[in-house]
């Protein structure tokens, strides 16, 4: 070992713990270990059937044809639909009251956090906001 190393408080049992996990107060010679952040949703979705809410479920039938249906995660609500439409999903997740009405879609009835409502509904805005600009 170097000299230049202080070895004293050298401990072979205790875990390595990163710079990033770790803060050190010099004054008292101790490691606090802090928690990393809680997973966060997604800031973003590439496609509603990205979105954590959404499970969706495919189904065998008797003739060997594969059935797609998606069903609804929030809590309280576990609603299911046939077939995968992103319309109707948006419609569901975002809870807009005159979309909903729109595209005869029943809004969740479950109880999502405000980040996963909102990421239905920025995902709706893009939507909306690229087809008025097709227009």
């Amino acid at each position: 070992m170097s000299s230049d190393s202080d070895d004293s408080n050298y401990n072979p049992q205790a875990s390595p713990v990163s710079e990033a996990q770790a803060e050190v107060d010099n004054e008292a010679d101790e490691v606090q270990v802090v928690a990393p952040p809680a997973a966060a949703a997604p800031m973003a979705l590439n496609s509603v059937w990205d979105h954590p809410l959404i499970e969706i479920m495919e189904e065998t039938t008797a003739l060997g044809k594969i059935k797609k249906s998606w069903k609804c995660l929030a809590p309280g609500c576990s609603k299911t639909w046939s077939g995968l439409n992103t319309t109707k999903a948006l419609a569901h997740g975002s809870r807009d009251p005159g979309y909903c009405k729109e595209k005869h879609v029943k809004p969740c009835t479950g109880a999502p956090t405000p980040e996963q409502i909102n990421l239905f509904g920025s995902f709706l805005k893009g939507k909306l906001s690229k087809k008025a600009a097709v227009k």
